[in-house]
């Protein structure tokens, strides 16, 4: 299960449709919420997947101590891509691989089947030229090695790409290298996100890094690649992400044991589409009573609604008074 950060306590209310009134959310579908402020007063209220109007609690503008609007694009998940080139130092007087060496490319995946360091796994590619190979003809084989090697895992751990001056070229296990024709200047090698079950299985991707088996040339052991990482998007949707999200706000709700002992359970409706994208608006705030009750009791409400409406919520939360930051998207 995907877990995340909670401090004291944490409650999630999807939108997938905003209200103006909560005349308007008594007839809205289940999924939608409503924004009520007064002059020194918040409250959400919304509509639950079973058709129940529920509220957050209210709290004021001077316990509020922050506010976050997260837009969807700074929620996808991203990934690293190792580029792999040849180290000028062993290539030939014609800038060829020489032949005769057993150049060796090692992908080390971390936490493979459990959380710890020690459950490594490693893949391989390898190239052995019987004649010196040009730089471009040298990254085909390698690509080819890399990918079929990946071939028996039921789950796609990486994505092999050629670089080129344009778009990358993808090599999978069926491709011939007859059809690798083209001047390729990289190996591209691909972090990518996991199978996903709500609940039980985490979107994510599996860590790896790459690294080459040093080659002795004259007597002197040199490693053959430059490796260098570079991070991309992975998807362009978070909703995997808050759907994970809301399972688990759902246990901080009540939902306390979320599906243990299935199919003895009493399921949740849960209301975010995996498909869809969504901005996150999240505003801080404690509680404190009187006499001895004055300490403060901190409480995180988190907003969920389609992508572009989490800068609607801000700007109402700005035009009450509070001050709200947005996340820059590309930092």
């Amino acid at each position: 299960m995907a877990n995340f950060s909670v401090n004291q306590a944490r409650q999630l209310f999807v939108g997938n449709t905003v209200v103006n009134s909560e005349a308007a959310l008594a007839e809205a579908n289940p999924g939608s919420i409503f924004l009520k402020t007064t002059t020194d007063d918040f409250v959400v209220v919304a509509k639950t997947g079973l058709g129940e109007i529920v509220r957050s609690d209210r709290f004021t503008k001077d316990n509020v101590e922050w506010v976050n609007v997260t837009p969807a694009a700074k929620l996808y998940k991203t990934g690293k891509v190792h580029e792999v080139t040849v180290n000028n130092e062993i290539l030939n007087s014609d800038s060829k691989v020489p032949a005769g060496y057993d150049y060796i490319l090692r992908v080390s995946f971390y936490q493979y089947v459990g959380l710890s360091e020690e459950d490594t796994y490693y893949k391989y590619a390898e190239v052995y030229p019987t004649s010196a190979l040009e730089p471009s003809a040298f990254y085909a084989k390698l690509a080819i090695s890399l990918a079929k090697n990946a071939s028996k895992d039921i789950n796609p751990l990486y994505k092999v790409s050629l670089k080129t001056a344009s778009d990358p070229v993808e090599v999978t296990a069926a491709t011939k290298e007859e059809a690798l024709n083209g001047t390729y200047t990289g190996l591209l090698i691909a972090e990518q996100l996991q199978e996903w079950h709500l609940g039980t299985m985490a979107y994510e991707v599996l860590p790896f890094t790459v690294s080459s088996v040093k080659v002795v040339m004259d007597g002197i052991e040199l490693p053959w690649a430059d490796v260098v990482p570079s991070t991309e998007a992975l998807e362009s949707a978070n909703g995997k992400t808050i759907a994970d999200l809301e399972y688990f706000c759902m246990g901080e709700r009540g939902d306390i044991y979320r599906n243990m002992g299935w199919p003895n359970v009493v399921p949740t409706k849960y209301l975010v589409d995996p498909t869809a994208n969504y901005d996150v608006v999240d505003i801080q705030f404690f509680y404190a009573g009187d006499a001895e009750d004055i300490q403060k009791s901190p409480r995180t409400l988190t907003i969920v609604v389609p992508a572009g409406s989490g800068a609607t919520i801000g700007s109402a939360l700005t035009s009450a008074g509070l001050t709200v930051k947005t996340a820059p998207v590309g930092e």
